[in-house]
């Protein structure tokens, strides 16, 4: 058994974080990953930070992008494109994301990275936890892990479940915590009014997971799909054509900077992707939520409590579904030829993801378990 001062379970930009600054402090300190690599959902599709005020940016994560910013400036030049769309950092390509995110860790002598590697069970004693077993998952064998202290940074909360630690997952009911726009709501955003069907019960349900694309517009850099994904089903995607009938593919009522907005691709399929362009010709881009034809709800049910076998399943059906979307606005003939050409302009990115396919590593997990903790964060408090 391995002692550390501190284990991190998860390589998550929160996990890698807490570890460098417990480096930085004495301590040594463990990251455990279960994926090859390090940063999550930032090196994995997710290369538009969403900061409404950057002002209010410190410590680690202005450290990141500070260095993302550095990255772009020494490789290409104050002048060039690349460095104006880095956003002074805070956009970027997933592959320079990872590897800001290695240099920082490995820049700290006493911090030690357990890449592709499971959480297997965690050890109490004398109510705190107090080792963890862990498992290579490249079959090797299970070993464990004693620390002082652990830091659960995984999207699920794996670790302090794990441990016999209190969650909540679903929705509480709005007479929980007196919040207005809690449990069962059917939500007009546009128009700010709530629909027909709303009754602010709690639930099991949780927001869609999926995977964040990266893609590229540079044909010399293009990994393009050659054929749909296991288990296509065009039948899946083809309600997309009812909303782009409906107006319901038409751009927002309110433009807002930075949000990703093509005014070419309002009014077209291809709206079912939400763009925001990074450096060298990518963008980050995420399923639109907004159509009703969205793809991915309920598919993430079961994922949590399952064993890693099915979560690999479940992820894989994400990834299915995302490529899916991707392959029906580029080639379904019931779209029309100019919509596809758009759609065609978008491609995998051959320099990125290199060893999963050049698709992203990370499920887009947007909520798992929430620690029931000594408060609880309510809307009435945001």
């Amino acid at each position: 058994m391995s002692d550390f001062d501190i284990v991190v379970i998860g390589g998550t930009p929160g996990g890698i974080a807490a570890a460098i600054t417990a480096a930085r402090l004495g301590r040594r300190v463990a990251i455990v990953e279960y994926h090859r690599h390090l940063g999550g959902m930032s090196s994995s599709g997710l290369g538009k930070s969403d900061i409404e005020d950057r002002r209010m940016i410190a410590g680690l994560f202005a450290e990141f992008t500070a260095n993302i910013r550095t990255y772009y400036l020494e490789t290409f030049g104050a002048d060039s494109e690349a460095f104006a769309l880095c956003q002074d950092g805070y956009y970027f390509e997933p592959s320079v994301a990872e590897r800001v995110f290695d240099a920082m860790t490995a820049a700290e002598g006493n911090l030690t990275v357990f890449r592709s590697t499971r959480l297997e069970a965690a050890r109490t004693g004398k109510g705190r936890l107090v080792a963890v077993t862990l498992a290579p998952r490249d079959g090797g064998a299970p070993f464990d892990l004693a620390a002082r202290a652990f830091v659960d940074a995984t999207y699920e909360g794996d670790l302090y479940a794990m441990a016999g630690a209190a969650f909540r997952t679903g929705r509480e009911g709005r007479a929980e915590h007196g919040e207005p726009h809690a449990g069962v709501i059917y939500y007009d955003y546009q128009n700010n009014k709530v629909l027909p069907g709303t009754t602010y019960e709690g639930d099991d349900g949780l927001p869609a997971y999926t995977y964040r694309f990266c893609l590229t517009t540079d044909d010399g850099n293009a990994a393009p799909l050659d054929a749909p994904p296991p288990g296509y089903d065009r039948g899946t995607y083809l309600p997309y054509l009812e909303d782009l009938a409906a107006g319901r593919l038409s751009g927002p009522k309110r433009l807002v900077p930075g949000r990703g907005y093509y005014p070419a691709h309002f009014d077209t399929p291809v709206r079912a992707l939400s763009v925001a362009e990074i450096p060298n010709r990518k963008v980050d881009a995420n399923i639109n939520p907004r159509p009703l034809a969205f793809p991915f709800p309920e598919e993430n049910r079961g994922y949590l409590e399952a064993d890693w076998d099915v979560r690999e399943t479940i992820s894989r059906r994400h990834r299915n579904l995302a490529l899916g979307l991707l392959w029906f606005v580029q080639n379904d003939p019931d779209i029309a030829p100019e919509h596809r050409a758009i759609a065609a302009e978008y491609h995998l990115p051959a320099d990125e993801f290199a060893d999963n396919g050049h698709f992203p590593f990370q499920l887009y997990v947007r909520e798992g378990r929430r620690l029931d903790g000594l408060y609880t964060l309510s809307e009435r408090d945001v």
